[in-house]
């Protein structure tokens, strides 16, 4: 038994570190915004400032829309293969860049990665765990992506202090991505490849001895039949009558579920806070390097939370999560609005300005981080997962891409206290979605979940 656990607990993290490196990836700008803005000779609130930091979504869009198609005709193993020779790619064409331009063509191919992992790693995850540790699992990946945004605010924070010369300090922010990404390389060649999907291709032997292998003899002979029970016949490839029957009458429920938490999940404003946290906190009244350090108590909170969530996940469900973090981070963007109220959008005290955002940080990381997706992995059926993740998880990237664009904009615009509690009365709206589409799926199986949610 605590073999089992030994062995699917390292396929997890394996997996996951491509999580890593999209957290890197996202968080990594924020450090090196303030240096290349100056060196490309970009203006504080100009929409291209916002799209060299966001254009990483439109790759990300672009990696959501192939990551289900690729995983389903070569396996979720080979594409994350792909995914982590893009991660590989995008560190130096940024680093290495002389112009804004190939600046963001680096940008947009890390996007490409981040799509196809952000999506095919929990998928993967959720197909060869058990259902008793599936959520728990299935968090492995929004914990590494925390834990690579936490390292890209430490590594920016030493770079900062090591590398004194600002037109060489963010090249180095950039370009130390690629080291870990060769590690992914490396550790994705030893896991196994998808049961399920090693069964939905007639692979059932070597897909049966892996269930085995994660989950013992009788566990997995009872799960082989439930899944050979879901799939029926061999899923039709083709593209339109896969829309056809994505979007059929009977997936109406899980469909609200996917595409509500998927666009909820990004207009919280995570991405904008994460990605300008530095600018953020120095708007607030702290001087530069205090910013970047209150930025390494952000990621030090968010992976302490999501460790959290990992132990809570499988013990008291997904729905309990939801309502507590995300009354967590209502409450915490309604503080933040009112303290930039105070003083002509200058707050009183900036350190009240991180704790409120800290309180953010800490719902979020317990709630829509690893409850979305993990839900994500568990609500499609067998034969539509790849493809039905892929468009759920397109338009949480364009959420994303759209909250992260407009922030600065919506800074300057607005004011800093009305785009707090823009995404405060958001946050509120969660609440009543949550309870009114979503449901339960601790401790059930794939084809259990399936089965209760598609009325055929």
């Amino acid at each position: 038994m605590k073999r089992r656990s030994a062995y699917i607990i390292r396929i997890a993290f394996s997996a996951a570190i491509g999580g890593f490196l999209l957290g890197f990836d996202g968080s990594v700008i924020s450090g090196a915004l303030p240096f290349y803005k100056l060196v490309f000779g970009l203006s504080e609130g100009s929409i291209l400032l916002g799209f060299s930091v966001s254009c990483i979504i439109w790759g990300a869009i672009f990696g959501n829309l192939i990551a289900g198609q690729l995983s389903d005709r070569y396996g979720r193993k080979k594409a994350l293969y792909i995914s982590a020779i893009l991660f590989a790619c995008t560190g130096l064409i940024c680093a290495l860049s002389n112009n804004i331009w190939v600046f963001i063509f680096g940008r947009i191919v890390g996007g490409v990665g981040v799509g196809i992992a952000i999506l095919v790693a929990p998928v993967y995850i959720a197909e060869i765990a058990p259902a008793k540790s599936r959520g728990s699992l299935v968090s492995f990946n929004q914990l590494l992506i925390v834990i690579g945004l936490s390292a890209a605010y430490f590594s920016n924070y030493f770079i900062l202090k090591a590398v004194k010369d600002p037109l060489l300090n963010w090249r180095w922010m950039l370009g130390v991505e690629s080291f870990p990404a060769i590690l992914y390389l490396i550790a994705i060649f030893f896991i196994p490849e998808s049961p399920r999907w090693l069964i939905m291709q007639g692979n059932e032997e070597k897909g049966l001895t892996i269930l085995k292998k994660v989950d013992g003899e009788h566990h997995a002979q009872s799960e082989y039949t439930e899944i050979k029970k879901s799939i029926g016949t061999k899923t039709d490839k083709n593209l339109f009558k896969l829309i056809r029957e994505l979007f059929s009458g009977k997936m109406k429920k899980v469909l609200i579920i996917g595409f509500g938490l998927g666009i909820l999940q990004q207009f919280s404003g995570i991405n904008a806070i994460l990605y300008y946290a530095p600018m953020v906190f120095e708007s607030a009244g702290g001087g530069r390097n205090a910013a970047f350090l209150q930025a390494v108590i952000l990621g030090i909170v968010f992976v302490i939370m999501t460790i959290v969530s990992m132990f809570l996940i499988d013990r008291v469900g997904r729905k309990p999560l939801l309502y507590t973090g995300v009354t967590m981070m209502a409450l915490s963007l309604s503080v933040t609005g009112f303290l930039f109220r105070e003083n002509g959008n200058i707050p009183i005290h900036s350190t009240a300005v991180l704790f409120s955002i800290l309180g953010f940080i800490a719902g979020f990381s317990i709630s829509l981080g690893p409850v979305m997706w993990a839900m994500f992995a568990e609500i499609f059926p067998n034969k539509l997962r790849g493809f039905a993740i892929s468009v759920v998880g397109a338009s949480n990237a364009i959420a994303s891409f759209l909250v992260a664009t407009f922030f600065p904009y919506q800074l300057t615009t607005f004011g800093k206290s009305a785009t707090y509690f823009i995404y405060a009365f958001l946050m509120f709206f969660c609440l009543w979605f949550i309870k009114r589409f979503v449901v339960e799926t601790r401790g059930k199986s794939l084809e259990q979940i399936e089965s209760e949610l598609i009325k055929v």
